[in-house]
């Protein structure tokens, strides 16, 4: 799939692809989970092995937040 395919699929824009390929860009858990869906993969196939523990450290923190939100 090409980044313009993928970033039609998302509402994203193809540079933000390229850039969130390159790790140029810092983006949002949820908008990770949503590129995952789109891609048919588990988020983990997106990463290096290295990267994974950072990653779950990440949702961890999202889902904290998110139930801290509802709670106010």
């Amino acid at each position: 799939m090409s980044q313009i395919d993928l970033a039609m699929r998302i509402n994203g824009d193809d540079n933000k692809i390229g850039r969130i390929e390159r790790g140029e860009y810092n983006f949002k858990v949820a908008s990770l989970l949503v590129i995952a869906q789109v891609l048919d993969v588990e988020v983990t196939e997106l990463f290096e092995i290295k990267e994974i523990n950072f990653l779950k450290n990440n949702i961890l923190e999202y889902i904290d937040n998110v139930k801290l939100t509802k709670i106010k």
